[in-house]
C-alpha cells in the first residue's frame, strides 16, 4: 500500500523489477559461502585480492550456467543448472590436474 495513486500497469512493472532483487541477494550469499576464501589476515591488499578473485569466480559460475542453459534448453533457466558447490569442486579438480586429457 502506498500513499499515491499508481496505474495498475506501472504497479506490475515495479513489482517485477523489485522481485529481481532477491536474485542479487542470493548471489551475494553464494559469493560468501561458496566462492570467498577463508582468511584471518588483516592485510587490506590480500583481503581485497581475495574479494575480487571470488567475485571473478562467481561471475564465471554465472556465465557457465548461462552458456550451459542456452546450449541445453535454448534459453536461460531461472535456477542454475550447475550448483555453486559442484562448480567449485570441478574448478579445484581442474586446478589440481585431476582430469586426464587423454594425451
Amino acid at each position: 500500500m502506498c500513499n499515491f495513486d499508481i496505474a495498475p500497469c506501472i504497479a506490475w512493472r515495479l513489482y517485477g523489477l523489485y522481485s529481481k532483487r532477491w536474485g542479487i541477494e542470493t548471489g551475494y550469499r553464494n559469493l560468501d559461502h561458496d566462492f570467498q576464501a577463508r582468511t584471518t589476515t588483516r592485510n587490506y591488499h590480500i583481503r581485497l585480492f581475495y574479494f575480487l578473485f571470488s567475485t571473478c569466480l562467481y561471475n564465471l559460475w554465472v556465465l557457465v550456467n548461462i552458456v550451459v542453459s542456452l546450449t541445453i534448453y535454448g534459453r536461460v533457466k531461472d535456477k542454475p543448472i550447475i550448483p555453486a558447490k559442484l562448480f567449485a569442486i570441478l574448478l579445484s579438480r581442474v586446478q589440481k590436474g585431476c582430469f586426464d586429457d587423454g594425451g
